[in-house]
């Protein structure tokens, strides 16, 4: 009789512990809830984790487009490659076209230009960061480094740069029309305009910063501090005591 009764027991102490094994539906509501909570705060630290990758290429890109800008210049006696986008055999990139659409950005004008046997990677020409999906381009040439001239008087050897390592060569540009069709141009500090933008610089980083690179090779990520900066959507913006426009001025022809 005893042995039945010790059976017994167990038996219900069995059935009882297999019944905790299983969760109740608050309990499973209750671990749904804390695995949605974990999720919402993870998820902005990746977001942040992407684009700091993102920034990493970017400065990547700029590095690598600067340093094939002084490789072009040490095998060619000192002369610089051309920032405009339409003389052939001169310009880094050679596009006659104008940007009024989308199909008129070409990877061939890419490959026609003369920085492409140094850097002959598509990929490296466009910040990962650039929203314009169908466009091949993010940066442009800084017209005071070979350009066309506009307000400035272009310089067009290597060693005639006053202060090269403060002297900017490429920046991210957003133009409207799609791809830049020329150089970066600003007015310079001592012009009657100065307080005007002509073109404007990127915002595609966290909302309000844009890279771009230096003669000397370096590459840099800058963070506007004038609100109106990532608003800017025309040529020509005035924007009276800008300090991201002084401060774009003193690195777009310094010493001049």
């Amino acid at each position: 009789m005893s042995y039945h009764v010790v059976r017994g027991t167990w038996g219900l102490k069995d059935r009882l512990m297999n019944q905790r094994k299983a969760f109740t539906v608050p309990e499973l509501l209750a671990v749904v809830a804390i695995i949605i909570i974990i999720i919402s705060m993870l998820l902005p630290a990746l977001g942040k984790a992407k684009e700091h990758a993102k920034v990493s290429v970017c400065l990547s890109n700029q590095h690598q487009l600067a340093i094939a800008w002084r490789g072009y210049a040490n095998e060619n006696g000192s002369r610089i490659i051309g920032a405009h986008t339409a003389r052939p055999n001169h310009d880094w990139v050679v596009n006659t076209a104008p940007p009024v659409n989308p199909a008129n950005e070409t990877e061939q004008a890419i490959r026609n230009g003369t920085l492409w046997p140094f850097i002959n990677d598509l990929d490296t020409y466009k910040c990962p960061s650039d929203p314009r999906g169908t466009y091949l381009r993010t940066y442009s040439m800084n017209n005071y480094v070979g350009g066309a001239g506009w307000y400035v008087n272009s310089v067009l050897r290597s060693g005639r740069f006053r202060q090269p390592s403060q002297t900017m060569v490429f920046i991210e540009e957003p133009d409207p029309r799609g791809y830049n069709w020329g150089s970066w141009v600003i007015y310079p500090k001592n012009h009657a305009n100065a307080s005007q933008w002509i073109d404007w610089a990127a915002s595609y980083h966290y909302g309000k910063a844009c890279t771009l690179s230096f003669l000397d090779g370096r590459s840099e990520l800058w963070t506007w501090e004038d609100s109106r900066t990532p608003l800017i959507q025309s040529f020509y913006a005035n924007h009276p005591g800008s300090k991201d426009l002084q401060r774009l001025q003193d690195v777009y022809n310094p010493g001049e």
